[in-house]
C-alpha cells in the first residue's frame, strides 16, 4: 500500500513538470505558426503592392499611341533606307557614267595615237 501512495505522491510532484513540459511544446507550435504565418502576410503584402504598380504602369500604358509611334520608327527608318538606296544608286550611275567617259577618252586618244602613227 505504501508503495502505491509513494507512486501517487511521485506522480502528484511531477505533475508541475508534465505541464510545464505541455506548456513549452504548446510555446514552440504557436511560436512556429506565428513566424509562418507572418512570412506568408508580407509575401501577400509584397505581391499586392506589385500587382497595384504593374496595374498603375498598365493604366497609364496607351497601346494605340504605343502602337503609332512603333509605325511611324518604322516609316521613318524605312524611308531612310530608300532614301539611302537612291543615294547609292545615283553615286553608282555616276561612277559608271565616269567610267565610261573615261574609257572613251582612253579610246578616242588610242585612236589618235594610232592615226598620228599611220600618218
Amino acid at each position: 500500500m505504501k508503495s502505491n501512495k509513494l507512486q501517487k505522491n511521485q506522480i502528484r510532484s511531477e505533475k508541475g513538470a508534465i505541464t510545464l513540459f505541455v506548456v513549452a511544446a504548446m510555446m514552440f507550435f504557436i511560436i512556429i505558426l506565428t513566424i509562418s504565418y507572418m512570412e506568408i502576410r508580407n509575401e501577400l503584402i509584397s505581391q499586392e503592392k506589385k500587382i497595384t504598380t504593374i496595374q498603375k504602369e498598365y493604366s497609364t500604358y496607351d497601346i494605340d499611341a504605343k502602337y503609332d509611334e512603333v509605325i511611324s520608327k518604322e516609316e521613318l527608318e524605312s524611308n531612310a533606307n530608300n532614301i539611302d538606296t537612291q543615294y547609292d544608286e545615283e553615286i553608282n550611275k555616276e561612277e559608271l557614267e565616269s567610267n565610261a567617259d573615261n574609257i572613251d577618252t582612253q579610246y578616242d586618244e588610242e585612236l589618235n595615237q594610232e592615226e598620228t602613227k599611220t600618218d
